[in-house]
């Protein structure tokens, strides 16, 4: 099972996919994501320092 480190779910979920060897793909699709961010809020850094913290070597 594939879970994901939120705010950076989709960085997360694609590296994990990728560590499976599971193929990955776009589809064509028209979205309008309405938000503003929490671009350097606490919760965005925690979840950064998680992300680099899974991911870094």
């Amino acid at each position: 099972m594939l879970v994901a480190i939120a705010p950076f779910y989709d960085l997360d979920f694609c590296r994990q996919a990728e560590a499976k060897d599971l193929k990955m793909g776009t589809w064509d699709i028209s979205v309008l994501h309405d938000s503003l961010g929490r671009l350097g809020t606490d919760s965005w850094n925690a979840g950064y320092k998680k992300y680099l913290d899974k991911w870094t070597c």
